[in-house]
């Protein structure tokens, strides 16, 4: 089950295409059976959180909190939850010159890739990251 909060009165993408979409990502990894919390949120709640759990004083585009899988909360596992700031995804789909949804949805996929353990620190770790992004937005029609 995919839980998603939209923390604005007339968001730019329908809650319906996020939750397919977002569903569709955790079944083309073999993680449909778990549940995850989405939040499309702004610069300043998740400047806020980036903040106070990461201590970067910045907004950012995306964030993933990993409940590791072993929490369960219903009769599914718990993947974890992700934050994404809908005002930094029109800003970077603007700036390299992709729509609003196909920046939301690298953002979905990013923070899942995240959940699951994938990492972007070290540039080994980035090109294995983005590879598997790419892989996965291939995949899934959105």
């Amino acid at each position: 089950m995919v839980y998603l909060t939209i923390k604005k009165k007339n968001p730019p993408v329908s809650a319906n295409r996020v939750r397919r979409f977002t569903r569709g990502v955790l079944k083309t990894l073999g993680k449909s059976h778990m549940d995850l919390s989405l939040v499309l949120t702004n610069d300043r709640e998740i400047h806020r959180f980036n903040r106070k759990y990461l201590h970067h004083d910045r907004p950012t585009d995306v964030l993933a909190f990993n409940l590791d899988e072993g929490r369960r909360f219903s009769k599914q596992m718990v993947l974890g939850d992700i934050m994404i700031s809908t005002e930094r995804a029109k800003i970077y789909a603007k700036r390299f010159g992709n729509s609003f949804w196909d920046e939301v949805k690298l953002y979905i996929v990013h923070g899942i890739l995240h959940l699951l353990g994938y990492d972007d620190h070290k540039a080994k770790d980035r090109v294995r990251m983005r590879r598997k992004e790419k892989q996965v937005l291939k995949r899934v029609k959105g």
